[in-house]
């Protein structure tokens, strides 16, 4: 027999006071955790403390992690692109030469997307400076490789992808090192230091 979990009713005077009091938190946490006012280092503890509120507001596992990107500022990899495709790859946390093969083979990738990506506009990439769990054991810590690719389109990458294999495939057919990877698109927007957006 198939159960469905009890819903908690609430009233309305209860649901109105639990929007009430979330409006407030998300309020008070934009007013306190003004981070993008700040210069460097206060700026990275108070944007870690305000994506981690924002996180438990939405009841969600918001992160921010921080990398050097070369080269600096990666606007070809992201602003200037339709669409940004990061990818993450993981390695040992504590194995320095497993962390060299995986920048060497990062920035070979890149090289390969370089001649042979049609709808490739430009590219980034570098340490991200926090250790990560990894995306499949999260108890684990890894360092990442990040690297922002930018393309024409969506389909520009998956058509490289799939037409292409034989040029990057060998990178990852030897990649002992290699503990995990990510790959997700975004379009980025670029926002200037204490400007705000409307």
């Amino acid at each position: 027999m198939l159960t469905r979990p009890k819903l908690r009713h609430w009233t309305r005077r209860q649901w109105l006071g639990a929007l009430a009091l979330g409006a407030f938190t998300v309020a008070a946490t934009f007013m306190a955790t003004r981070y993008w006012e700040l210069g460097s280092p206060e700026r990275f503890a108070t944007e870690n403390a305000f994506y981690e509120h924002l996180g438990k507001i939405m009841d969600g596992d918001a992160s921010v992690h921080h990398a050097t990107m070369t080269p600096h500022p990666p606007s070809a990899a992201t602003t200037s692109s339709p669409v940004t495709e990061w990818l993450t790859l993981y390695t040992s946390a504590t194995d320095s030469s497993d962390q060299e093969r995986l920048e060497r083979d990062a920035k070979e990738l890149v090289k390969i997307i370089e001649k042979y990506g049609e709808g490739y506009i430009g590219s980034a990439g570098g340490w991200i400076v926090e250790e990560l769990p990894l995306p499949h054991d999260p108890s684990t810590k890894a360092k990442a490789w990040a690297t922002a690719v930018g393309w024409q389109t969506i389909e520009h990458h998956h058509n490289y992808a799939e037409t292409q294999k034989d040029k990057f495939a060998h990178l990852l057919a030897g990649a002992t090192y290699l503990q995990g990877m990510t790959v997700c698109h975004m379009n980025c927007a670029e926002v200037q230091s204490g400007s705000r957006q409307g």
